[in-house]
C-alpha cells in the first residue's frame, strides 16, 4: 500500500477512513461525489490523498530487540512447528483470494513445507 493509490486494498481503507459504518455503495457514491467535488484532476486528488494518508520520505530503521533472550521464541522455526500450525487450521473455511484452500495446505509434504 505504501505510496500506491492504485491497490484495491488502499481504497478499502480510504473508503473505511470516509465511514467505516455505510455500506460499499455509500462508499462509493461519497467517493464519486469527492472525485466530481474536487476542483483539480484525478491526478491532483491522488497526489494530495498521498500527502495526507500515506507515509513520506524515508522510514525510520526498526530498533533492535531489547529485551531479555528467550530460547523458545527465538529458535528457528522447524517444519515440526509448521506442521503443528497446519493442524489447527479448520479445512473446510473458505479459500483465500489466491484460492488456496486450508485442506489442500494441510495435505503438503515435508519437502513442500521445508522452512
Amino acid at each position: 500500500m505504501r505510496c500506491n493509490l492504485s491497490v484495491r486494498h488502499t481504497w478499502a481503507i480510504l473508503r473505511y477512513i470516509i465511514d467505516p459504518s455505510n455500506s460499499k455503495t455509500t462508499s462509493r457514491n461519497r467517493l464519486t461525489t469527492l472525485l466530481n467535488k474536487f476542483p483539480g484532476t484525478s491526478d491532483q486528488l491522488l497526489s494530495h490523498l498521498r500527502k495526507l494518508h500515506l507515509a513520506q520520505g524515508p522510514q525510520e530503521p526498526l530498533s533492535t530487540y531489547a529485551g531479555q533472550p528467550n530460547e523458545t521464541i527465538d529458535r528457528p522455526t522447524s517444519t515440526t512447528d509448521v506442521r503443528a500450525a497446519l493442524l489447527k487450521i479448520r479445512p473446510n473455511s473458505l479459500p483465500g483470494e489466491d484460492a488456496t484452500t486450508n485442506k489442500l495446505i494441510g495435505n503438503l509434504d515435508d519437502q513442500s513445507i521445508g522452512v
